[in-house]
């Protein structure tokens, strides 16, 4: 028969043993937490969109002017522009446009999706960034790579997002198409509440 010291030995140690039971399933419960949060959290933060009505107004005047294309195609995502037509564009507008400017790539240095339902004067059709890219490999390996049109290669036109002056009188924009392959970034006034090109934008082959 154990003696009374030797009961409270071995209560001690079976409490001791449940409360590391207890640790270590606490423990496992943790972690298992932790890990589906890591498979859980995407990898990249949602996407904002474009809100500002005025910027859409800008889409407006520049995707409906003369000579645009009907019935265009937009990626749903805005892009930014090449760098060697960013920087030398922009470095050479006179200094009212510096607000503008800095808004612009402020901007443009993250991706903004665009709301259809904002545009004013047109319905366009979206695709996104995701869709593109696949298809595109799809193609190249059917036919190989080439800097031409490709049969069933998909045609798009990609807008950046949209930088202001303080007025909102003053705007940058850039716009390419895949056919023609073409970009221009463009500076534009409002004038009479009409949005126009400003002469002398950097518009080449993209």
């Amino acid at each position: 028969m154990a003696t009374p010291a030797e009961a409270d030995y071995g209560g001690t140690k079976r409490r001791m043993r449940q409360k590391l039971s207890v640790r270590a399933a606490w423990c496992c419960c943790c972690c298992a937490v932790l890990a589906l949060g890591l498979v859980q959290t995407p990898t990249t933060a949602a996407i904002q969109a474009v809100t500002d009505p005025e910027a859409y107004r800008v889409y407006d005047a520049l995707l409906t002017r003369p000579g645009a294309a009907p019935g265009l195609t937009l990626q749903h995502e805005t892009q930014a522009p090449s760098a060697g037509c960013s920087a030398g564009f922009l470095s050479q507008l006179p200094a009212e446009w510096k607000d503008a400017v800095r808004d612009f790539t402020e901007k443009n240095a993250r991706v903004w999706l665009l709301r259809g339902e904002l545009f004013h004067r047109a319905d366009y059709r979206f695709i996104s960034h995701e869709e593109i890219v696949p298809d595109d490999e799809r193609l190249w390996k059917r036919y190989g790579h080439s800097n031409g049109r490709l049969p069933e290669q998909i045609e798009y036109t990609a807008v950046s997002a949209v930088g202001f002056n303080a007025t909102k009188t003053k705007a940058i924009v850039y716009v390419s198409s895949r056919f023609p392959v073409r970009e221009a970034l463009m500076a534009m006034e409002l004038t009479n509440g009409i949005w126009t090109v400003r002469p002398g934008g950097c518009v080449g082959i993209a």
